[in-house]
């Protein structure tokens, strides 16, 4: 570990709107931005030839002095389906960025989801969503990573007033 770490320091803004319709559908949209002082990241070890550790160093965590900023739009819509289904679609953008001013690395720029949603019986529900990520750099964002869709499936039963039982698949076509 490294004792000489300080805490990270985060100040948060959000604004957001929204809008329901007289059918029950609603449209939502939020501002956001987050900035984050000393921030705590990695830091590994020089490396040996060989692809080890310097001797006599370690990876570790440290601070980096100055503010890293993630600021971007979410935009969200749910349109009822009759009475037991919902159709729900959000959008979302985000500009993250270190204190250099280069990006952060995992963070998509672009991220789209979409999800139906339903009622089968008064104890028996589900829901099918897709998520769409896009344009994300690899950890230390020296490369861009591929695009990628992910399915999720899940699916729920009321046993008692007190007990629910649930099944719920993340990545259902097991993409990379």
């Amino acid at each position: 570990g490294n004792p000489a770490l300080t805490p990270e320091e985060s100040l948060s803004y959000e604004l957001g709107v929204e809008r329901e319709f007289g059918n029950g559908a609603t449209l939502s949209a939020t501002l956001f931005q987050l900035n984050v002082n000393n921030q705590i990241a990695y830091a590994p070890c020089p490396l040996t030839p060989a692809w080890s550790c310097v001797p006599g160093t370690l990876n570790t965590l440290n601070n980096i002095p100055g503010t890293s900023v993630r600021k971007g739009v979410e935009i969200a819509a749910n349109l009822p389906l009759g009475e037991r289904a919902n159709l729900g679609l959000g959008y979302t953008y985000t500009d993250a960025r270190r204190q250099t001013g280069a990006r952060i690395g995992l963070v998509p720029r672009h991220e789209l989801d979409l999800t139906l949603s339903g009622e089968v019986t008064d104890r028996l529900s589900g829901a099918v969503s897709v998520k769409y990520v896009a344009d994300r750099m690899d950890d230390f964002a020296f490369a861009a990573m591929p695009d990628f869709t992910v399915v999720n499936a899940e699916a729920s039963y009321v046993v008692s007033d007190s007990a629910e039982a649930y099944l719920r698949i993340e990545n259902l076509f097991d993409e990379d």
